[in-house]
């Protein structure tokens, strides 16, 4: 089995992309990597995939650009594109060898040309140098287990959106016995899984340098754990009241249809159940080639243990999870549900990142900040947010505005989004196996490809180090909030080491502050030209450039802006036109000796790729 599957329709599903390119794409059908992510000094295969859809053969050229934060890296040596017939297809590769900095991201540029230069059709892709995915992760999953899936082309189909890491959800037998030695085995739902399925999937995602967690439950055991002979008892449990009994034993109720009509909660600090359940764990790793163990919980907080004494779990959980770390020395990830014991967790757990899934204890656009910003105050690590969609549709189509909304607010307040799973598939609620029903349109898919194409082109200024910032910003004429209200432009304040960075984030045709979009509602919104700006800042520009760039336009390429300065009462600020504003636009000004040039080309060859990118001077 090869590692770079034939196109299928569901790769030619990439072709068309809302507000980028209305028309049907002449030639480039996608642009996309060998590698999710690539450590330092490991080079990057890139594809072009083009068909030839004009009517007529084709002769021209396939150039490239790779650029750092708007500063061009490097303008790969053109491919030359010989007598391609009408509906012909082929693939240009380009190679590409970092540089030895780690944890950064770079921006892909590809433009079609035909013999005399002009630009036919251009397209997008990035690249992630990180040797460890916990930096910037991105996280997706995996639900389904037949006998007749490829697991190479799904994990391909993830890797396209630069998913790093994948959740194996509800893989494994028992949730207090994960292992099963059998080719075969029933999951919670009587589904069949399929051992070779699930080794399968974890080659693929190895062979993209994908990390593979292990999911399972810190403590469930089906209804019969007293009778199974697995050594679990009832002392480990956790209870509504006491005495203890099994009438009293906190539990979760499932579909008559499951293999168990309950799963019951066990103790999170009783050290025989730590003991039991690490050993099983054990023996997932010892038999799977799993990086590490998704822990997930049931939002439970407090309970009363067998010994009738009333605690916290939240408080637990740390200890919990670094004896876990002691004893399988493995990656860890753990489910803080609604964001309860995140603060624990952040404080004091060994897990790789934060995991915080959202319910209606953070329902809005200004709760992805919060917890983005609750999380810096106590750690470094990066969050993730399984966040579900439209989760008042059973059928039909995801609505397009309101998932650009919310992942446009998600990552510019320097979040992640769990929502992308099993090749093409996107979540619409908490069991992960129920989301084939209600699926993305082809030009969702290929929107979002962009929208991933800019979470790891500029992920040094969405994630990493940066932080909140109080720079007060003005937008002529246009209805401006701080907290994401409905009617307004949010205006989101950032700042990172020599970035002073703003988004614009387009509330103005809402009519909802929840991020939801229950039943699929939420229009779309009007498209801004011309926007007069005024950006207040802190530090010394110096000969600092102003930087624009949205994923709704260009395919994520940056343009300089020119700008001029000024102070008043409430400081010293810059002003400046953004050209447009459909979903998204993130705007950044070097500051204090910033450059943002890795390998920075003379700007005259940035211009000479025709259309990619224009860099201006600035007006001081």
């Amino acid at each position: 089995m090869g590692t770079r599957p034939l196109i299928t329709v569901a790769l030619i599903l990439f072709a068309s992309v809302v507000g980028l390119k209305m028309e049907a794409a002449p030639f480039i059908v996608d642009v996309n990597t060998d590698k999710a992510m690539y450590s330092p000094g490991i080079g990057a295969t890139i594809y072009v995939d083009l068909t030839n859809s004009t009517g007529s053969t084709f002769n021209g050229s396939v150039k490239m650009v790779i650029s750092h934060l708007g500063h061009v890296c490097t303008s790969l040596p053109s491919q030359t594109v010989s007598n391609l017939g009408a509906n012909s297809t082929t693939t240009a590769v380009f190679s590409w060898m970092p540089s030895g900095t780690n944890y950064q991201g770079y921006m892909i540029s590809v433009n079609v040309t035909d013999q005399t230069s002009n630009v036919l059709d251009s397209g997008s892709s990035a690249i992630d140098v990180s040797s460890d995915w916990s930096k910037f992760p991105r996280y997706g999953y995996v639900a389904q287990y037949g006998s007749s899936l490829d697991p190479y082309h799904t994990m391909w189909l993830l890797k396209n959106y630069h998913i790093n890491g994948i959740q194996f959800y509800d893989w494994q037998w028992k949730h207090h016995i994960p292992y099963n030695s059998n080719s075969t085995w029933p999951d919670v739902a009587n589904r069949t899984i399929y051992r070779s399925t699930v080794t399968n999937y974890i080659a693929a995602a190895h062979t993209y340098n994908m990390m593979t967690m292990n999911y399972n439950s810190y403590g469930m055991a089906y209804a019969n754990y007293q009778t199974d002979g697995s050594g679990v008892a009832l002392s480990m449990g956790i209870f509504s009241g006491s005495p203890a009994s099994i009438t009293n034993q906190l539990n979760y109720s499932l579909p008559a249809s499951w293999a168990t009509t309950n799963l019951y909660e066990l103790n999170d600090r009783d050290t025989n159940w730590q003991n039991y359940i690490y050993g099983r764990e054990q023996d997932v790793f010892s038999n799977f080639a799993f990086d590490g163990w998704h822990i997930d919980t049931v939002g439970q907080h407090t309970a009363y243990d067998y010994s009738g004494n009333f605690f916290s779990l939240d408080d637990y959980n740390p200890q919990f999870i670094n004896n876990a770390k002691t004893a399988l020395g493995k990656r860890l990830t753990f489910n803080t549900v609604d964001s309860g014991g995140e603060n624990q967790v952040a404080q004091g757990a060994n897990v790789d990142f934060i995991y915080s899934e959202l319910w209606s204890g953070n329902a809005n656009y200004n709760d992805f900040n919060n917890r983005v910003n609750n999380v810096r105050s106590y750690c470094s690590k990066a969050l993730v947010m399984p966040a579900y969609m439209d989760t008042g549709l059973s059928t039909g189509y995801f609505n397009s505005p309101g998932i650009l909304l919310a992942d446009a607010a998600m990552f510019a307040c320097g979040g992640a989004h769990l929502e992308l799973g099993d090749g093409n598939e996107m979540l619409n609620n908490d069991y992960f196996p129920k989301d084939s029903n209600v699926l993305m349109t082809s030009s969702l898919a290929a929107t979002l490809h962009v929208y991933y194409d800019f979470l790891v082109g500029y992920e040094n200024l969405l994630r990493g180090d940066t932080v909140s910032a109080n720079n007060a910003v003005i937008i002529s004429q246009v209805a401006t909030s701080t907290n994401g209200s409905a009617g307004t432009v949010w205006t989101i304040s950032k700042k990172t080491l020599g970035y002073d960075i703003i988004h614009l984030v387009n509330f103005l045709n809402s009519t909802s502050t929840a991020w939801n979009d229950y039943n699929g509602t939420c229009p779309a919104p009007t498209t801004l030209s011309n926007l007069a700006i005024r950006m207040y800042y802190t530090g010394s520009i110096g000969g600092g450039k102003l930087w624009y760039v949205s994923p709704d336009a260009n395919y994520g390429v940056a343009t300089q802006l020119s700008y001029s300065t000024g102070s008043d009462s409430v400081g010293n600020f810059i002003n400046f036109t953004v050209p447009q504003l459909q979903y998204w636009d993130m705007i950044w000004l070097e500051i204090n000796g910033a450059t943002g040039a890795t390998n920075q080309i003379q700007a005259e060859n940035y211009d000479s790729m025709s259309g990619i990118g224009t860099e201006a001077t600035s007006d001081m």
